[in-house]
């Protein structure tokens, strides 16, 4: 298709249909996200098939693992990045903003055209930002800045090699500036007066 110009019927809508959780947390995730890109990437794409595999990106990162998570928020920024005609799902005013009750996206629609996510907004990504994973709240939260014709792409090798051990280990050596504690610092030993209370 690339290199000969062949023609494959429905192509888009069996991508659109073999994109899902375990492709981006398979053992080859990294071939699958290199080539989704390159598929992802010509111009004459029409919007709502880009909307369409943004919101199913973004919905799977909600349900997957931190690394198939980042994965997906990775491809997604990246689309965006690509097509400024998807860009509308994040850029939407506040009045028109879709609630996660009453987001127009069937997820379960095999056909792309028909799933209704230009019509939507990703708001997977607003609650991606503060995932429990380091890494995937550091790449949703990409998406509050705004794109300018200086913004790279993230590379997704690095990103594909994240496994769960890795996380860990990332986690592990991260020196923190304060420790989180889950009581009040006492400000001295004991008290005067609490020490005679009973």
């Amino acid at each position: 298709m690339h290199e000969h110009n062949l023609e494959y019927p429905h192509f888009y809508r069996k991508l659109y249909a073999l994109t899902t959780a375990d492709a981006l947390a398979g053992p080859h995730r990294a071939h699958f996200a290199a080539e989704l890109q390159v598929f992802l990437s010509s111009p004459a794409l029409p919007a709502y098939l880009l909307a369409a595999f943004a919101k199913r990106l973004s919905r799977l990162a909600l349900l997957a693992p931190p690394a198939a998570a980042a994965l997906g928020c990775a491809l997604v920024f990246n689309l965006l990045r690509t097509h400024p005609a998807a860009r509308t799902l994040i850029h939407r005013p506040a009045d028109a903003e879709v609630s996660p009750d009453a987001d127009p996206y069937d997820h379960d629609e095999p056909e792309p055209a028909e799933c209704a996510a230009l019509s939507s907004c990703l708001w997977e990504l607003s609650t991606l930002g503060s995932h429990y994973a380091p890494a995937v709240a550091s790449i949703a939260n990409l998406f509050a800045k705004p794109y300018t014709p200086t913004t790279a792409a993230l590379d997704l090798k690095p990103i594909a090699a994240l496994s769960a051990g890795a996380l860990m280990d990332l986690e592990a050596g991260r020196r923190l500036k304060a420790v989180p504690v889950g009581v009040k610092r006492p400000r001295a030993l004991y008290t005067p007066a609490a020490a005679f209370a009973e």
